[in-house]
């Protein structure tokens, strides 16, 4: 190109970003309708970001969960735990599956499961959090089952035992316990 005296030229560059739009729009309708709980914190213990399965979850707005610390609605009992993994992730440590109770708007807690990818030097965490509440409720009533079970069974005279196929005892009532002293 020449350039005569007084003429001036623009350069103009074009860029196709249609692809890049498309790719940010999937990694968007992944984040927002995913049925678990997605979410990006910072380690001031901050929400920088939540997907909607937060809202749908625990009954609060994303405006009530982003202008109040994550810490704020866990479980008092939990709090301890949950900052000692919080020390942990910003040492760069990868947590998987780290269980505690988050209270809900109609004020009942939630057990959640933990995902989370610390990136210590942007001081940030990539969670994936699951609803485990079932899960836990299901545990706990196999647990009083199994114990209602070994109350009746001790509380029966005769000798009940079970053997493993090299004769080993891997269960015995009270009545087998009494009878061998042990």
């Amino acid at each position: 190109i020449q350039k005569t005296t007084g003429q001036r030229f623009r350069v103009t560059t074009i860029t196709d970003i249609t692809k890049r739009k498309h790719d940010a729009e999937e990694r968007n309708r992944l984040f927002n309708l995913s049925v678990d709980m997605q979410s990006i914190i910072g380690f001031d213990v901050q929400f920088k970001e939540i997907n909607a399965a937060w809202e749908r979850t625990l009954g609060w707005t994303k405006a009530e969960l982003m202008a109040i610390s994550p810490m704020a609605f866990v479980h008092p009992e939990d709090r301890e735990a949950s900052y000692e993994v919080i020390r942990q992730l910003a040492a760069g440590h990868t947590l998987f599956e780290f269980d505690n109770r988050y209270l809900c708007k109609n004020g009942i807690y939630k057990w959640l499961s933990w995902n989370v990818y610390p990136l210590v030097e942007q001081q940030t965490m990539y969670v994936v959090t699951r609803d485990i509440t079932e899960r836990k409720q299901a545990a706990e009533e196999i647990r009083r089952q199994q114990e209602f079970i070994r109350l009746v069974v001790d509380s029966v005279p005769n000798l009940i035992f079970v053997k493993d196929h090299f004769n080993n005892f891997i269960f015995v009532n009270k009545a087998v316990a009494d009878l061998f002293d042990t």
